[in-house]
């Protein structure tokens, strides 16, 4: 069976107003995730290879789906393509109405389901969208970089409170303490353990802990 050409017309689903384009109004995006992709790839990718990736993509339903919603917006219906060869077709008519043909008003779609968008190779990518993957992944390798810093501080301090815990342990052990003092220093090093655990969670420094120790 021969298929109709896109030029022809059928009945119109929209009301038309004096200059022959629909009324409907298209001043609020609408969700399809297929319109949305035939609008972006268009300027980017080639006719043949946009139509193909939908085609291999998308099951029938949705492109039909998608044909019903661009009809309201049209000022005549796209054709009903028949045969093996119809969504084929069909996605052919909506890139034709939907993004390259500016006389049309129609209206700009947009994504929700994110895996209902077909994936492109490396040269047909949104170059805009590499952007700002690459802003994001710069912003957390600071981040990384800062946290490395802080981690390198801390340590250093704990070295340095060990340190003085060593020099503590030194001189106690040629003294003779009573039984209070011994407890007072063994309550002392446990605060100083407690305290810079306590820091590691806050990231506040540790210099009063050292101060604190040598009283």
């Amino acid at each position: 069976m021969a298929e109709r050409s896109g030029d022809e017309s059928t009945t119109p689903t929209a009301p038309l107003g004096d200059s022959g384009t629909s009324t409907v109004d298209v001043a609020a995006a609408v969700r399809s995730e297929l319109i949305c992709f035939l609008q972006n790839k268009s300027t980017i990718m080639p006719f043949d290879q946009v139509v193909k990736i939908c085609v291999d993509f998308y099951n029938r339903e949705e492109i039909m789906s998608a044909r019903q919603l661009l009809d309201r917006y049209l000022p005549s219906r796209l054709p009903r393509r028949q045969g093996p060869g119809a969504s084929c077709a069909t996605v052919e008519d909506l890139l034709k109405k939907s993004a390259l043909n500016p006389q049309l008003n129609v209206p700009t779609c947009y994504a929700v389901a994110m895996d209902r968008l077909p994936p492109v190779d490396a040269a047909h990518c949104d170059v805009s969208a590499i952007l700002v993957e690459l802003q994001a992944l710069r912003a957390e390798v600071r981040a990384s970089a800062k946290l490395w810093d802080d981690v390198s501080n801390l340590t250093a301090e704990l070295l340095q409170v060990r340190a003085e815990v060593s020099d503590l342990q030194l001189k106690c052990s040629g003294s003779t303490l009573s039984e209070d003092q011994w407890h007072h220093s063994f309550r002392g090093l446990l605060q100083v353990q407690c305290h810079y655990h306590l820091q590691i969670l806050t990231g506040r420094p540790l210099n009063h802990l050292l101060h604190m120790f040598r009283k």
